[in-house]
């Protein structure tokens, strides 16, 4: 991939608002970090395996009284997860959160997802008086698992050149979504090639289709980056009563930090990330890309 990103953890996240009982910080947004690629734990999940049960109690232990022998043993885990009073130390004081949540489960908000489309697409069209070749990929999300693709291409001809990469990992977890993505286009004109033309096409696009069953406090959060001209990004949070969210970058970089309380009833969360480059000047080299990063949560009923 040309594009780069951080793949560093977001900052640790505390309750989304006060509240007085023990346990309603682990249900309102105490979920720890969020790794990117995986999807948020379930609170009191010591032994990650998806859910907090009398399993995660050795585990549980384990990490209070020796968190290096807890990070050996689990490491795909992370302790910090089992912050679970939001006071940003995992001790003693996290105890009594935990048995409440292997006592007394309560269902937390989740997504039921409906439609799903997400893809990577590219074409690149290298061409002068004697050529006129283009090749093209794509690669589309089958189901609701896990997509993690990208498309590479490049062409050319006597007197042009061209390259074409879309890059996409998207999750759709239980209480959250991920997507992240990128497109890179260039073509290349030699100084020798009056008659060289390149154009080149690529795109990143998802869109997922959920259903909230409870009305539930949503969290939003990343960014969309188109800083060249003919590169669109956009991310659209839209439902029952229309456009909940929208961020559109266009020679601009936004930067998304969005919180509601949605309503129950079916939205749909929307990513267009496209560029296009068409170059026909001798001796020249043209390119544009773009970028975007979101994580929406369920941080709370």
């Amino acid at each position: 991939m040309m594009g780069s990103f951080s793949t560093s953890k977001p900052a640790r996240r505390g309750t989304s608002f006060a509240v007085a009982s023990l346990l309603l910080p682990v249900l309102l947004g105490a979920f720890g970090t969020t790794v990117y690629g995986q999807c948020p734990p379930a609170p009191g999940d010591a032994n990650c395996n998806g859910n907090a049960d009398v399993g995660d109690i050795g585990p549980f232990t384990l990490a209070l009284t020796d968190p290096t022998a807890y990070a050996a043993q689990h490491p795909d885990c992370d302790i910090e997860d089992l912050d679970l009073n939001a006071d940003e130390v995992v001790n003693g004081a996290d105890i009594s959160a935990f048995v409440v949540l292997l006592t007394s489960p309560v269902a937390l908000p989740t997504l039921t997802y409906l439609t799903q489309d997400r893809l990577v697409e590219g074409l690149v069209r290298a061409f002068d008086d004697n050529s006129d070749i283009t090749v093209t990929d794509d690669d589309t999300a089958p189901d609701f698992g896990p997509f993690i693709n990208s498309v590479n291409l490049f062409q050319d001809s006597a007197t042009s050149g061209g390259y074409a990469d879309a890059f996409q990992s998207s999750h759709l977890c239980a209480r959250a979504i991920q997507a992240r993505g990128d497109i890179v286009v260039e073509a290349i004109v030699a100084t020798n090639g009056f008659s060289g033309r390149a154009a080149c096409y690529a795109a990143s696009d998802f869109m997922a289709s959920f259903q909230l069953a409870q009305s539930s406090m949503v969290r939003l959060t990343g960014f969309v980056q188109a800083l060249d001209t003919d590169v669109f990004v956009n991310a659209y949070l839209t439902g029952p009563e229309g456009t909940v969210y929208q961020a559109e970058a266009e020679e601009s970089q936004i930067s998304i930090n969005f919180e509601t309380v949605m309503d129950p009833g079916v939205y749909t969360l929307t990513v267009e990330c496209s560029g296009e480059v068409f170059n026909l000047t001798p001796g020249t080299f043209d390119g544009r890309n773009g970028e975007y990063y979101l994580l929406l949560e369920l941080i709370g009923s």
